[in-house]
């Protein structure tokens, strides 16, 4: 079950852009934006309000230079004007903590913005302006509550559903002032707002001196009042420390402000629901809980649903590849980098997810354009795919920069000498070529023996040519001994590019080796439990001592997964697989 918590993310894509027209033929941005307004819940993360006035931003000088067009009569210059201010205010106490962080993430939110109603995403946008509508701490025109994947509740009918989130009840605009006895006068009658002003004067010492005790409690009078984000620093404060520990505490703390629209509460929440910290362990509620975090753009728990439906290790113990990609897709959208990077995998067709291209390279994009190096690092690689080498260059050196994995910075030494070398005649790529067809004949004699092990090995280890793995992959599936193939390489190759057919072979067999694997472990650990009882002591059980073998498949080489990807993507003077060359 751990196997959640350190779920790899293999990045694949490139970008594209649509042009405005394209985006808003056939669309109706006034629908779209009613839609948004049915969400019922507010912006109340530092994130989600600083997207918020981003879009009205980029929204008030689309209107202002190319006209109203579909969006509603009252979406006037006036109007979002009007909006963007009282959005800009929410950003003076989203980032009272963190001033310096404002502009930075402000730029990066008008691009993004700008490039969605420029392009292909402006009716998400004019969505999400629709969700807009109300400033944080305002109660909501109804109890709906927006739903990302609702596609779940297909999935866990039998889970019912958590609380709605209770209205908050007011507003934090213009409350980033100093202590004063009359703040304090409020707090103490039940004024919220007061209660989150005393909070942050006694935690940053803002007209009085610092006091953990004191802002704890202040907070936890806000929390009380419906502000969200109150909850979480007064739960943070209890559950790590500042505060003398209470767990109990603490998960009811984020449970609250999970009700009252904080998804980073949520994500906690379920975090705690799953493992029992502080509240009765239960997985199925966790994964709702989840889902609701996701839905309030808390990318870290789209991520995380995204893997655990990707991978199978659900409580539902099943994959269902389009609902990890809704959830990739949702935490890539809330701003997770690492989201867009497994959003461009799945994509791609893998684990089960719908195949499109066009997506798979905007996630990537976005996820490079996040700083993400992943992104960044398969946007080089499908550049180069392409045969594109300046501009894989280009993405491979911003990778690196980004401080990725080392074959990021490998990949770019490599790709230079293939230039170089491109430059100077192709010598060395005459030598590959020549090393790679005497490799596949190679292969193809030991497949005529019947060495299916040695054939894998010299495709992945020594070529780590794709093309050769699909070859191996059919021919052993066909002769019945696709079980001589090392239990090494269905983890290896769960990440290259096979083909159609090789894929369907390939993830047929891991599923039955992973389920073989279970069904023997479970049934050591009944031959031991039964050991342990004294059954079979003369019994019809016969012996105690258990009789049970695994299932055996061929011996794995001497090699490892990290020796693979070096031989097969790094070695330049056997492969330039980082240059494109018929490598995965």
């Amino acid at each position: 079950m751990r196997l959640r918590l350190i779920l790899l993310l293999i990045l694949v894509a490139t970008a594209t852009v649509s042009t405005r027209a394209s985006a808003q033929g056939g669309t109706d941005l006034a629908e779209r934006v009613k839609a948004g307004e049915s969400w019922g819940t507010t912006a109340l993360t530092r994130n989600e309000i600083t997207a918020c006035w981003a879009t009205l931003t980029v929204l008030r000088a689309h209107v202002a230079t190319s006209g109203r067009g579909s969006f509603p009569a009252n979406y006037t210059t006036a109007n979002l004007d009007r909006r963007v201010a009282e959005w800009s205010k929410a950003m003076d106490v989203a980032f009272a903590h963190n001033p310096d962080y404002r502009k930075e993430d402000a730029d990066q939110a008008v691009a993004a913005a700008r490039r969605d109603i420029d392009g292909a995403g402006i009716a998400a946008r004019a969505e999400q302006a629709g969700g807009c509508t109300r400033l944080p701490g305002t109660p909501p025109p109804t109890a709906a509550l927006r739903v990302v994947a609702a596609s779940t509740a297909a999935a866990s009918k039998s889970i019912s559903p958590l609380p709605r989130p209770a209205a908050a009840k007011a507003t934090l605009a213009d409350a980033n002032t100093s202590w004063s006895d009359v703040l304090e006068r409020k707090c103490a009658a039940a004024d919220a707002v007061a209660c989150w002003q005393v909070g942050e004067a006694h935690e940053l010492g803002r007209g009085t001196a610092k006091d953990p005790a004191k802002s704890f409690a202040a907070f936890s009078g806000a929390c009380k009042g419906g502000i969200a984000e109150a909850c979480f620093i007064a739960a943070k404060a209890k559950g790590q420390g500042v505060m003398p520990a209470d767990q109990a505490a603490a998960f009811a703390l984020y449970k609250a402000g999970c009700e009252a629209g904080s998804g980073d509460s949520c994500l906690w929440t379920a975090v705690r629901t799953e493992t029992g910290r502080g509240a009765a362990k239960n997985e199925e509620l966790a994964m709702k809980i989840y889902d609701r975090a996701c839905s309030l753009r808390a990318g870290r728990s789209c991520l995380y649903m995204a893997q655990l439906w990707g991978s199978g290790e659900n409580v539902f113990k099943r994959t269902d590849g389009p609902l990890a990609l809704k959830y990739a897709a949702g935490g890539c959208n809330a701003g997770s980098g690492e989201s867009c990077g497994l959003a461009s995998h799945l994509a791609k067709g893998n684990y089960g997810a719908p195949h499109d291209l066009a997506k798979s390279d905007m996630y990537a994009a976005i996820g490079c354009e996040l700083n993400h190096f992943g992104g960044c690092m398969n946007l080089g690689y499908a550049a180069n795919q392409r045969k594109q080498h300046v501009e894989a260059l280009r993405w491979y050196r911003k990778a690196c920069a980004l401080g990725g994995q080392q074959n990021s910075c490998q990949a770019v030494r490599t790709l230079e000498i293939y230039m170089a070398d491109v430059a100077a005649g192709g010598a060395a790529r005459h030598r590959w070529n020549e090393a790679q067809a005497a490799s596949g004949a190679a292969v193809g004699q030991l497949l005529g023996t019947g060495d299916y092990a040695g054939a894998m090995q010299k495709a992945a280890y020594d070529m780590g040519s794709v093309n050769e793995v699909n070859r191996v992959l059919l021919a052993s599936s066909a002769a019945g001994r696709i079980a001589d193939v090392p239990d090494i390489y269905f983890v290896t190759f769960q990440t290259w590019q096979l083909s159609s057919q090789a894929r369907i072979i390939f993830n047929a067999e891991a599923r039955a080796r992973v389920q073989r694997q279970r069904q023997e472990s479970q049934m050591r650990r009944a031959a031991a439990a039964s050991a342990r009882s004294g059954w079979g002591s003369g019994s019809s059980w016969g012996s105690s001592t258990s009789t049970i073998k695994p299932t055996t498949y061929a011996a794995i080489p001497s090699i490892s997964e990290s020796a693979i990807y070096k031989n097969a993507r790094e070695s330049v003077s056997r492969s330039y697989c980082s240059a494109g060359w018929g490598c995965r």
